[in-house]
């Protein structure tokens, strides 16, 4: 039963990184390319704010993703590093 929640935990996580992201990109890119006025009905207020507002969902969420992936993370730079043997 644990398990199943962990996996819901780390799927929420993963889905709002990569819905976070996804705006954070978008509204950066907009802002980035319209210096001044509005893109389509959405005033550069709310496109910046739609920006500031999902990188810090980005910056709350990063964390948490890291320590409820540290085990892989750790198996993974074991690897990478060469401080693991191998069984082959």
């Amino acid at each position: 039963m644990m398990k199943q929640n962990l996996l819901k935990v780390k799927g929420l996580i993963s889905t709002m990184l990569i819905l976070s992201g996804f705006f954070s990109f978008s509204t950066g890119a907009v802002l980035f390319f319209s210096k001044y006025g509005m893109w389509f009905i959405f005033t550069r207020k709310l496109i910046n704010d739609v920006h500031a507002f999902s990188a810090l969902i980005m910056g709350l969420c990063i964390p948490i993703h890291l320590y409820l992936n540290r085990k892989l993370y750790k198996m993974e730079m074991d690897q990478l590093l060469g401080t693991k043997k191998n069984n082959e």
